[in-house]
């Protein structure tokens, strides 16, 4: 009897190759127009992927009424999960049932979309989210020293973050200025950065802003130092 080691037995075994899906639903039909709210929150969409590669995006859309909503998850959640959550806050504001998985992970799979605006959309928000006027930096012992007004700016800051879901404090390179953002739902994670950005940026009249503290925490051993100063 010819003997077939289990090794030769597994290699003899089909493979099966797993792909990225979702069983929620995917948009179907074009959109005419991309209302200003759309384009904005997608660019901030975009902005969160680019900056937390790590982690499953998914950004859900209501043909009918316009009502749109992003979110990111933790790898071990799934991309499923991401998507359902995307969804259910898009549908929850004015109880609706009609949103959509418009893009996962930075790639639009809504479909029957006309190339061409699609292609608008898609390079827009690239082209923004690729301004390093818009790009998040950390604090590093490069930058300007804290000023007192920024650390008393961020002892306040300390004493109401912690009643939100996700929270950030950004100082600007003019030892002067400041931003933060307060956030609760599904897009704090990303929406506490980018809003928090633009604060430091409109208070400090556009001089460069670092990213010092998330939820209360100095966001690396240059940034606990600087406090201890």
């Amino acid at each position: 009897m010819k003997k077939i080691s289990y090794l030769s037995a597994f290699l003899s075994l089909p493979i099966l190759v797993s792909s990225c899906q979702t069983t929620s639903e995917v948009g179907d039909g074009d959109i005419y127009f991309f209302t200003d709210n759309f384009v904005s929150e997608y660019n901030s969409y975009i902005s969160g992927v680019k900056n937390n590669p790590e982690r499953h995006h998914a950004f859900a859309f209501d043909k009918k009424n316009g009502a749109n909503a992003w979110v990111n998850r933790g790898v071990r959640d799934g991309i499923d999960f991401a998507a359902k959550e995307a969804v259910r806050l898009c549908q929850s504001p004015s109880n609706v049932e009609n949103c959509k998985i418009f893009d996962l992970n930075g790639k639009v799979v809504w479909k029957g979309l006309n190339k061409d605006r699609k292609q608008e959309l898609v390079e827009y928000a690239n082209r923004v989210t690729a301004d390093k006027s818009n790009r998040v930096v950390e604090y590093s012992s490069k930058s300007e020293k804290l000023g007192t007004r920024q650390i008393k700016a961020y002892k306040s800051y300390l004493k109401v973050q912690s009643k939100y879901d996700h929270s950030t404090f950004f100082v600007s390179a003019n030892s002067y200025s400041y931003g933060r953002a307060l956030y609760n739902g599904g897009t704090a994670y990303a929406v506490a950065q980018s809003k928090g950005l633009k604060d430091c940026k409109q208070r400090s009249e556009f001089s460069d802003c670092y990213l010092f503290a998330i939820n209360g925490d100095p966001v690396n051993a240059a940034a606990k130092a600087a406090l201890a100063k």
